[in-house]
């Protein structure tokens, strides 16, 4: 038996490998006909996220604008691409790897079967968005609908609201938190006649169109409030007050005198609380005055100033009406003032401090006195109503002395150019 496969394997040795050979050949071609090499793709295997964290720990937020899985395409043979399934794989992308100013983080994939090779993925790359996230605080503007009951007013931008919160702060991704502009609360005053409150009304949000902002559509923004925790609204009282006469100031030393003054507008329309507007029945304005002035002048009146400082007088909120004038213009009538002259007597004079024992004559006897004033001031004036005053307190020997006389006359008129001393004796003895 040994001698015999000693020949077997020692004889035709060149036949003998020519025939495995083509023995193995033929089995090639027989298992490639029945199991050949083929490619197959895989769908849908989902691409996980590694080191999801990093970012988030730098206050930053990712947007990914790919889908989250990818199609894998293998090369192997038949009998076994065929049982492949995306459990067979795992897609990731590393956000450690990513670089935000490209925009974009690879893929990479492999596969749990070492027979097969990967070929093709449907997507090498996911594109992301990587930004700050950040913080604004947006003011709470309270607009009203409806009207209240005539003779009833409520004001935009009263600065007597009460509005919790003022404010809310709106915090998130950048691109989101730039969405919303504005925050508004709207509360109804139809009808009404007395403060309106607003508790518990929600708040909306709307962007720079104007447009109501639908917040479920941004989940990742954290907002402080959403609803009023507080809101009053006043309702105001409207109310017709006259404006009173102005005083006018007048300049003694001038020529002319205020003979009739007028006004633009008698009367104006304000608002404000109602137990305020009972205290006020008319709108007294600032004095004027008539120095400098020899002919017709006006002076113009902000009215709103005015109702600012009866606001602040009151520590309440008064103004005007829209249908109220907003200035009130003065008319001064200026004539030339009437000159008259007085003859005067010892009887228009006083002498004050007068030492026991003398008696004091005025040594020119009768005085002439011009006065000028309106024709209303001059007209029923008399000597009678002039008075002149000498203080004899440093004169108390017999003599003759120029003492100092002070004048007073009736309001609305002026001694014109009065004599500043008069010439008085002092004689020791009483008049009789």
């Amino acid at each position: 038996m040994i001698d015999f496969l000693k020949k077997f394997f020692s004889k035709n040795l060149l036949l003998k490998a020519f025939s495995l050979v083509f023995a193995f050949l033929l089995w090639l071609v027989v298992v490639n006909q029945l199991d050949p090499v083929t490619n197959q793709t895989i769908y849908n295997v989902p691409i996980t996220i590694e080191n999801e964290d990093y970012f988030t720990e730098r206050n930053q937020y990712v947007t990914v604008d790919s889908e989250l899985s990818v199609n894998v395409t293998v090369n192997g043979r038949r009998s076994v691409v065929e049982k492949l399934t995306a459990d067979d794989f795992t897609a990731t992308v590393d956000y450690m790897e990513v670089e935000p100013s490209a925009g974009r983080g690879q893929v990479r994939c492999v596969s749990t079967n070492r027979s097969v090779t990967i070929q093709d993925l449907s997507q090498s790359y996911i594109q992301l968005t990587v930004e700050d996230m950040v913080s604004k605080e947006i003011a709470v503007k309270v607009q009203t609908e409806g009207s209240p009951a005539e003779g009833y007013l409520v004001i935009e931008n009263d600065p007597y609201i009460v509005a919790e919160p003022s404010t809310v702060t709106i915090q998130g991704p950048e691109s989101q938190v730039s969405t919303i502009q504005s925050a508004l609360v709207t509360i109804d005053v139809e009808g009404a006649t007395e403060e309106v409150s607003g508790q518990g009304k929600a708040i909306e949000f709307l962007n720079a169109e104007g447009e109501a902002v639908n917040l479920d559509d941004y989940p990742d923004l954290q907002i402080s409030a959403k609803l009023m925790t507080e809101l009053t609204l006043p309702v105001y009282t409207v109310k017709t007050v006259s404006i009173d006469p102005v005083e006018i100031i007048e300049d003694e030393n001038s020529d002319y005198t205020a003979e009739d003054q007028s006004l633009s507008v008698d009367s104006i329309e304000i608002y404000g609380p109602v137990d305020v507007l009972n205290e006020i029945e008319s709108i007294t304005l600032n004095s004027v005055m008539t120095q400098g002035q020899t002919a017709d002048f006006q002076y113009t009146y902000d009215l709103s100033s005015v109702c600012a400082s009866l606001s602040t007088q009151y520590n309440a909120n008064i103004g005007l009406t829209e249908e109220s004038p907003r200035e009130v213009v003065l008319t001064v009538h200026l004539v030339e003032k009437e000159t008259r002259q007085f003859a005067l007597s010892i009887s228009n004079y006083s002498f004050l401090n007068q030492a026991e024992g003398k008696t004091y004559q005025l040594t020119e006897g009768y005085q002439t006195l011009t006065v000028k004033g309106s024709a209303e001031a001059l007209e029923n004036m008399t000597a009678a109503n002039i008075r002149g005053e000498l203080d004899m307190s440093q004169y108390t020997e017999d003599g003759t002395y120029d003492v100092a006389v002070t004048y007073t006359v009736p309001e609305g008129v002026t001694a014109v150019n009065p004599p500043k001393t008069l010439s008085v004796t002092v004689i020791s003895g009483t008049n009789e």
